[in-house]
């Protein structure tokens, strides 16, 4: 068995996203979207998969590198 878990770069090692998180940006990366996006308290989220990176909408604004990794689980 697979499982699929979709990380961001912070500093210098990448961390998971939220498994509700990262299930939505899977479904938005299956379905051919263009990116995924989603609300949190510090303003709105999205992946955008031609460059892999994580936008915020806020007042700064920082591109985190993401990456989809395959992990096989037993």
């Amino acid at each position: 068995l697979f499982q699929v878990v979709w990380q961001f770069k912070d500093d210098s090692s990448y961390k998971n996203y939220p498994k509700e998180i990262s299930y939505l940006i899977e479904k938005a990366y299956l379905n051919k979207e263009k990116a995924a996006k989603w609300e949190e308290d510090n303003g709105r989220m999205e992946v955008i998969f031609k460059d892999m990176v994580e936008r915020t909408n806020s007042n700064t604004v920082t591109d985190l590198p993401v990456r989809r990794q395959v992990e096989c689980i037993r």
